[in-house]
């Protein structure tokens, strides 16, 4: 059985787990043994023994207290906690982050179309921490050059390393209220896989040309080197196109 959260009661001496789900119809119950300390009105992790005697109640016991239910950033680590959601990295995903380095090596930029010259941004929300893609453009006449560059994740993660494979067993970054659960390490996620501003980074370039009417008429997909001018939010970005502001 999967582990169980839930809030921790202490009743006439006895102590319960009231599961978070409302799929456990049963209070769990846990000896003070087995009950690592915690405090009633604690969220926990309880694990299951099986039904007892004890008036038909399943036992257990705790294996973590995630701290009182009221306190700060208890509920949603409890729900993060409930979907079993991956918060530590490997020993070995960990090893490869950290031999990668904080800087690109000028060495990787041969073969690439080098764009630092263009003058490009990204968009992000405001609280965001780390950058995936920016864009350029530049009008051409009758037309526009849009640029879209995406960080070139590839260059470091290569194939069935142990980044990769905790990446594609994790799938996604998991963006909770208070807190950020990455794909990779913050190594990458916020460093060198990072589009941050007046640093050089490797990217995965799109180049499309748009005509007057904002219609897609050519493209190419461009291995490249690029410099971002400027982290904008979407708030300031509104209020340039539709405030005016400078």
């Amino acid at each position: 059985t999967d582990p169980i959260v839930g809030l921790y009661e202490k009743k006439n001496g006895y102590g319960f787990v009231l599961p978070d789900k409302k799929n456990y119809t049963c209070d769990i119950y846990v000896a003070d043994a087995d009950a690592m300390e915690a405090d009633d009105g604690d969220k926990v992790i309880v694990e299951l023994f099986g039904a007892d005697d004890n008036e038909g109640n399943p036992s257990g016991r705790i294996l973590e207290v995630l701290g009182p239910a009221g306190a700060k950033g208890v509920d949603i680590t409890s729900v993060a906690r409930e979907f079993q959601l991956p918060y530590e990295f490997s020993e070995d995903t960990l090893k490869e982050a950290e031999a990668l380095p904080e800087e690109v090596d000028k060495a990787d930029y041969r073969g690439r179309r080098d764009l630092r010259n263009k003058f490009t941004v990204t968009i992000d929300g405001a609280d965001a921490k780390d950058f995936d893609d920016a864009i350029s453009v530049e009008k051409r006449g009758r037309y526009y050059n849009l640029y879209v560059h995406i960080a070139d994740v590839s260059h470091y993660v290569r194939e069935n390393t142990a980044l990769d494979k905790e990446a594609y067993a994790r799938g996604t970054s998991v963006y909770l209220v208070d807190r950020v659960i990455p794909m990779l390490p913050h190594k990458l996620s916020n460093g060198i896989c990072s589009l941050n501003p007046h640093v050089d980074r490797l990217a995965l370039s799109c180049l499309m040309e748009v005509n007057g009417r904002g219609e897609v008429v050519s493209h190419r997909i461009l291995e490249s080197v690029i410099n971002s001018d400027y982290r904008m939010t979407y708030t300031a970005v509104r209020e340039i196109l539709e405030d005016g502001a400078p």
